[in-house]
């Protein structure tokens, strides 16, 4: 969906600027998408660094290079050799996967769908989900070495699904190998969004604005949670949830724990 990657510029202030390094893209803008990096050029160049971009497609990367943007470089092959062959001293500090796109609907696959996957084909490779989580989690293992102890990963077409308790989307192998590799979920959303953004040595106070909705039969008042509250504190649905009383005009929401039977 590629919106994700336009919330992650709040958490680069996170970063110490004096230590903030290279800023990576797998998965070139494309005539007509979302514009991603010439935005995130944008924010490379304010903090006086380069953004390396790399795409599979040369006509993706021929696009680019016909920005003219000063301070990119481009990149003609896959992540995974992109990170295999990447060399570069200094370390990684904001790293947008976003490439080896997502059939969203396999039991029935949309036209667009069927032209990426033709267009995949003729390039030799096949266009499946299990190949797209294949190609991030490789990417991701081949790119932590390089990742800086204050850095940011951001990762498009993935979402927390909430019916199975797991993430989804491209990037549903990488988020748990992040986790376990001292990285944290800073924000999550499924629609419309589909995307998640995870840092290490990024400490950010999480706060939601979220409007009280009305029970049409009852008329009590319901506090929705998103998916990404959810997600980020830990919740689902079935748990149950005390308020208390700050006596300050303020309430806590605390998870009951489940007590076992002696």
């Amino acid at each position: 969906m590629g919106q994700i990657y336009q919330r992650a510029e709040k958490y680069l202030d996170q970063i110490d600027p004096s230590s903030i390094g290279w800023f990576i893209e797998i998965g070139t803008s494309r005539a007509g998408d979302d514009g991603s990096t010439p935005v995130i050029a944008e924010w490379a160049a304010r903090h006086d660094r380069k953004l390396y971009t790399a795409d599979i497609d040369i006509n993706n990367i021929d696009f680019v290079n016909s920005l003219g943007i000063h301070n990119v470089l481009t990149w003609h092959g896959t992540g995974e050799h992109f990170f295999q062959t990447w060399r570069a001293g200094t370390p990684i500090s904001f790293l947008y996967l976003d490439n080896f796109d997502w059939d969203w609907h396999p039991e029935n696959t949309e036209s667009f769908v069927l032209e990426q996957q033709a267009r995949y084909k003729e390039l030799g490779l096949e266009m499946t989900n299990i190949n797209s989580q294949r190609a991030h989690l490789e990417q991701m293992i081949a790119a932590l070495p390089y990742m800086a102890e204050q850095s940011l990963v951001v990762l498009d077409d993935t979402w927390y699904n909430k019916w199975w308790g797991h993430f989804s989307g491209k990037g549903g192998a990488v988020v748990p190998y992040l986790l376990a590799n001292g990285y944290e979920i800073l924000e999550t959303e499924e629609q419309p969004i589909y995307g998640t953004i995870m840092g290490r040595g990024i400490k950010m106070n999480k706060s939601w604005t979220v409007t009280l909705e009305e029970d049409p039969d009852t008329g009590d008042l319901i506090l929705p949670f998103t998916n990404e509250m959810l997600a980020d504190i830990g919740w689902q649905e079935g748990d149950t949830i005390e308020w208390i009383d700050n006596n300050n005009g303020s309430w806590s929401l605390v998870k009951q724990e489940a007590k076992t039977a002696k």
